[in-house]
């Protein structure tokens, strides 16, 4: 597969819904980086990168399905706070490295997911090798940080010190306190009996007549001015002491998250690292589940053309997904120009917008939500010309934005390249519109562009029937309901049912009275040609549905009658087996007796040998005794096809043998005669050559073709055919030669004519082959 370069217009990518189809696949992201890493996917230039990338995708899916998605779903965005690193001097909060602690967690939970793989997802396994666990900055971020984001007060031995020493200091404070509140002499003073802060010194509540009672120094004072907050004398020099702890443990906690701050700068190479892998992840998975969600597949890749089988757009999937009609959307590598007609809103832009979009969705690693068995080339570049793009600030019609965006094509455009024009030839003159499309074809064709086109008009139409290059496809139109089915048919250009859309989308029947009349009045042979032609193709294909359940019925019964036969074979084989192993072992027992020679009274073992092979012969219903000697005539036979008792009243030296079978004499085969069991005297027993069992063939055909036969070697088939046949109880026989040069089918009624078991013959009717079959009427018993 060569190496597609990919050069896709802003405008392009908006026309075929690339972005809107991102973002509903972002939808499957666990994370807001995911979602934004899915969403911000441009098609990948590096074809090779992108089946990676796919390859990827299609084994994250397996694994999704098999053992659950990775769980992504903690992962936040830390780009910012990374880049705040690049000052020396930027000291990380505490929530900022628990931020960071998250990730690392996350990173060591996705590694192991990503162990635990099955071998043969290589692919998946080696995103594994730029993830660094980071254990140790973890661990330490979680000795210095609780899960509320504070500060441990025993992250090390001096923060550990310190709080000891201010807990003393508090305490010795707060007791000191409660003696001046629960001091009656103060009783009338103090206004509440509890102790608290302001300006970060231990005070109590006190009435503001306190003076003369306790000497301190007042705070604050309460809103109404009932209350002061004082802070007596006999504290001042302990709370400065706290204040003096306070500010050590301040200055150890920002040493602390300095040196962290530090340790985290020092790593933010791989944490980076990381975070993008993770996302990467997040993004891929996405596009995984999005798949399993939509039941999409991965196309192959062909050099020529494109086979999207059962596509269904995937905004029309979100929107309403029982309602989506899968397409078959086809150019094979002979076809260069698709040229899709038919009736409004029946589907064409969709199939127009589909056969763009999907290319472009796989350079974005995004498998199609399509069946198996689609292709799709990698264009070198995808161009549309969907929309009506008329501006009137800049004096610009619909027609001339039209030729400016195909002016733009045509001047980019080159071989390897897809070109998608939705109404070409529209919104001026109908014949001079059709003749610059018929042009615009014929340049994009000699550049070996390959081109998906829309149109009602019929010049273009018939563009497609005069060149091998083009094809026309429709949108099908239900004759009956006069609803669009939303399926193409190929090779037949569409009608517009113009006059039926407006009508079902409400327009006046007086209006519509009329318009019919106007339609009635201009219309030519071509389009009841074109309607008839297309009823047909709808009748073709419903035959064609039936004949494909006919045969699905026939397989069924063909495979339900095949197990009843190996039903019949096994049942028969256990028989046969259990049958042999009661006569070995009747046959162990017999000659144990006479290698004891204690034989019973009244066993004869030449008897019980005969016994022993006529109860299998009874019970199976074959002979199973062969004879070594070549029969002779006067010797008793079955003839093993037919099942049939007779004797041999001739043997030939080429192997045939006539059986006299009650007033009948037949020609068969020596190898298909065995010879009867109960005539065999005790002289030729001693010529028995082994034992076996035999099943029976299948009953006699009731036909038997002779076809590239000489007349010599069909005569015996024949010959054979009628005897089993008349044995088999048929009443007719018929018998295939063909027609050729005449002497076989002349040979075979011949003889046929003057055998003693046909009463008459006839040439078959046309619908079983005429005089190449011939019809025998038999002899009934």
């Amino acid at each position: 597969m060569n190496d597609f370069g990919m050069n896709i217009r802003a405008e392009s990518l908006r026309a075929l819904d690339l972005d809107a189809v991102l973002a509903e696949a972002s939808r499957y992201a666990h994370s807001q980086p995911g979602k934004e890493s899915v969403c911000s996917a441009a098609p990948l230039q590096d074809f090779d990168q992108v089946k990676e990338n796919l390859g990827i995708v299609r084994e994250l899916k397996e694994a999704s399905a098999l053992d659950g998605p990775m769980e992504l779903h903690g992962l936040i965005p830390i780009r910012g706070l990374l880049q705040s690193l690049e000052n020396p001097a930027t000291v990380l909060e505490p929530e900022d490295l628990l931020a960071v602690r998250d990730l690392l967690a996350l990173t060591g939970r996705t590694f192991e997911w990503l162990d635990q793989l099955d071998p043969r997802f290589e692919r998946l396994k080696a995103l594994q090798a730029p993830l660094e666990i980071l254990g140790d900055l973890r661990a330490k971020i979680e000795r210095s940080i609780d899960d509320s984001g504070q500060v441990r007060m025993d992250a090390n031995p001096e923060l550990a010190s310190i709080g000891d020493r201010l807990r003393e200091a508090r305490e010795t404070i707060r007791k000191r306190l409660d003696g001046f509140v629960r001091d009656r002499n103060l009783t009338d003073v103090v206004q509440e009996d509890y102790v608290t802060l302001r300006n970060d010194r231990y005070v109590i509540l006190m009435k503001p007549h306190f003076r003369g009672k306790l000497d301190g120094i007042v705070h604050d004072h309460s809103r109404s001015g009932s209350s002061v907050y004082v802070e007596p004398f006999d504290v001042v020099e302990a709370n400065n002491k706290v204040a003096e702890y306070a500010d050590q443990q301040r200055a150890a906690v920002r040493k602390l998250l300095r040196d962290l701050s530090e340790e985290v700068r020092r790593r933010k190479a791989e944490i980076s690292v990381n975070f993008e892998q993770l996302v990467w992840l997040d993004a891929l998975q996405a596009r995984a589940l999005y798949a399993l969600a939509t039941s999409s597949v991965e196309p192959e890749f062909v050099e020529d053309g494109f086979r999207i089988v059962g596509g269904r757009h995937p905004l029309l999937m979100a929107a309403s997904p029982s309602d989506v009609v899968p397409m078959d959307v086809i150019q094979d590598s002979n076809t260069r120009i698709t040229i899709i007609s038919g009736a409004n809103m029946g589907g064409k832009t969709v199939a127009l917008k589909i056969a763009g979009l999907f290319p472009l969705m796989i350079r974005c690693f995004l498998q199609l939500p399509a069946e198996e068995g689609t292709q799709i080339q990698p264009f070198g570049s995808i161009m549309a010309d969907i929309g009506d793009e008329q501006d009137l600030r800049e004096r610009i019609s619909t027609f001339a934005g039209h030729i400016l965006r195909m002016r733009s094509i045509i001047e980019s455009a080159s071989a390897g390249d897809l070109v998608l024009i939705d109404e070409l030839g529209a919104a001026t003159d109908p014949e001079e519109g059709a003749a610059i499309g018929m042009a615009l074809l014929d340049y994009l064709v000699e550049k070996g562009v390959r081109c998906v086109v829309t149109t009602h008009l019929s010049q273009l139409k018939a563009y497609a029937f005069a060149h091998d290059h083009a094809k026309n496809v429709s949108v099908e139109f239900h004759p009956v309901t006069h609803e669009p089915t939303f399926r193409l048919i190929y090779d037949i250009p569409g009608e517009s049912h113009a006059i039926t859309t407006a009508q079902r989308i409400g327009l006046p029947e007086k209006v519509l009275a009329s318009a019919r009349q106007y339609a009635d009045k201009f219309a030519g042979g071509s389009a009841k040609l074109l309607s008839d032609l297309r009823q047909k193709m709808i009748e073709y294909e419903e035959l064609q549905q039936q004949l494909r359940i006919k045969q699905h019925e026939l397989e069924h019964q063909l495979a339900e009658i095949e197990r009843q036969k190996n039903q019949v074979v096994e049942s028969f084989r256990e028989r046969c087996v259990a049958l042999i192993q009661d006569a070995e072992k009747q046959i162990a027992d017999l000659q144990k007796s006479l290698k004891e020679r204690l034989p019973k009274k009244g066993d004869n073992p030449r008897e019980k040998l005969k016994q022993i092979a006529e109860r299998l012969e009874k019970e199976l219903g074959v002979p199973i005794i062969r004879r070594k000697s070549r029969l002779a005539p006067g010797a008793m036979v079955r003839i093993a096809s037919l099942d049939k008792q007779g004797r041999v009243t001739e043997v030939s030296e080429t192997g045939v043998a006539t059986v006299e079978v009650g007033k009948l004499k037949i020609k068969v085969k020596t190898s298909d005669l065995v010879e009867s069991f109960s005539e065999r005297t005790e002289k030729k027993a001693s010529k028995i050559e082994s034992t076996g069992v035999e099943i029976p063939s299948a009953s006699p055909q009731w036909q038997v073709k002779v076809i590239g036969l000489r007349v010599d070697e069909a005569i015996p088939v024949v010959e054979k055919a009628i005897n089993d046949a008349f044995l088999g109880g048929l009443t007719e026989l018929i018998i295939i030669h063909g027609r050729g040069t005449g002497a076989l089918k002349k040979a075979v009624r011949e003889y046929a004519s003057r055998h003693a078991l046909v009463k008459g013959l006839h040439e078959a009717d046309q619908a079983q082959g005429g005089d190449a079959v011939t019809v025998l009427e038999l002899a009934t018993h």
